[in-house]
């Protein structure tokens, strides 16, 4: 499908990937600093993107904020 990787990512989830991964270090990152930078909104990031992100193990919410876990460095790494 076009616009979609082979894991099933799309353009927004790959943007929030990179954001975490490179724009904040890894994280921890706040939901609100995210959505901001990918021009999304707060809610639409915690009901849409963020549950498969978390599912796939690409990032995990924690109390400070969303980190990127090393499967998802790797994947917005491209290797």
């Amino acid at each position: 499908m076009p616009g979609i990787d082979p894991l099933g990512l799309d353009d927004p989830d790959l943007r929030i990937l990179s954001v975490i991964a490179h724009d904040f270090g890894g994280g921890p990152v706040g939901v609100k600093t995210i959505a901001i930078a990918i021009g999304e909104e707060v809610r639409t990031v915690e009901e849409v993107y963020e549950p498969y992100l978390i599912q796939t193990g690409f990032i995990k919410r924690t109390p400070q904020g969303r980190d990127i876990t090393e499967a998802g460095r790797r994947h917005v790494e491209g290797e």
